[in-house]
């Protein structure tokens, strides 16, 4: 008994239990209030049979989706009593995320006047414009069918009219502009022909594919687009530029609602 006494964990057990007794002794009780009232309206309800039904594809039981969605409710909003959501950085950027969702639903403004879209589309020449593109020939030499196939497309392209392997994707291609050239002919083929002059045969070029010669068989030059061609587009950017400002302005009086203090630099 006396060693139990001389241990340090008793002394602190012993301790703890006056420390809870006393306050439990001298603290007012907590003031407690009635919580408010779980709403449920027939039009929140009904979405809720709406989303089971999505869900399940099936309808429920409307006393199991009120208790549902009452359990949540009560557990969300005792959360919040408590401060659960303070200081949680996934917590604070979902709720950031509606506020701005919120903002942008209530700030948007009216659609564009055909006005604000000419004077848009006139403003911005450099973003309507159609691409330049062209048609080709392409003429391929394989390495694993030929000893040198960088000599052999030398002398064919020498000839004036060569003539090469079986190329997988085909020999002729219409209407490439440059970004579509590098996606289907790889970097060093779209270079090549978009920096040919001329209509003479292009080459060697050497690929990982192998060694192709290339001829430009037709040229279209970019040209800026009317507004006839690209009114949609327009609309659609002007509309967009007009919501982010009006996006950025809502927030921007929201913020200067608050005084926001720092440390002095």
């Amino acid at each position: 008994m006396r060693r139990w006494l001389r241990e340090p964990a008793l002394h602190f057990v012993v301790l703890g239990a006056g420390l809870f007794a006393l306050h439990a002794a001298v603290a007012e009780p907590e003031e407690t209030t009635e919580r408010a009232p779980i709403v449920i309206s027939e039009d929140y309800l009904e979405g809720l049979r709406a989303r089971h039904r999505r869900r399940a594809g099936r309808d429920a039981d409307d006393d199991a989706l009120v208790a549902a969605y009452a359990r949540d409710e009560a557990l969300h909003r005792e959360a919040l009593r408590l401060g659960l959501d303070r200081g949680d950085a996934i917590v604070r950027r979902r709720m950031v995320q509606k506020m701005e969702l919120l903002l942008r639903t209530t700030s948007a403004p009216a659609p564009p006047s055909d006005e604000a879209i000419a004077a848009f589309h006139a403003a911005h020449p450099e973003r309507y414009r159609a691409a330049e593109t062209l048609d080709l020939e392409l003429r391929w030499f394989s390495r694993d069918r030929r000893a040198d196939a960088e000599a052999d497309a030398r002398a064919a392209i020498a000839s004036g009219a060569p003539v090469g392997d079986p190329f997988l994707l085909g020999d002729r291609f219409e209407g490439l502009d440059r970004a579509q050239a590098r996606t289907r002919l790889g970097p060093a083929l779209a270079e090549a022909a978009f920096e040919a002059t001329g209509d003479g045969w292009v080459g060697p070029i050497a690929t990982p594919r192998g060694v192709f010669a290339l001829r430009v068989t037709a040229r279209r030059p970019g040209r800026r687009l009317p507004l006839s061609e690209v009114r949609a587009q327009v609309a659609r950017d002007v509309a967009e530029e007009a919501e982010e400002r009006a996006f950025t302005e809502a927030v921007d009086a929201l913020v200067a609602e608050y005084r926001v203090e720092r440390p002095a630099s």
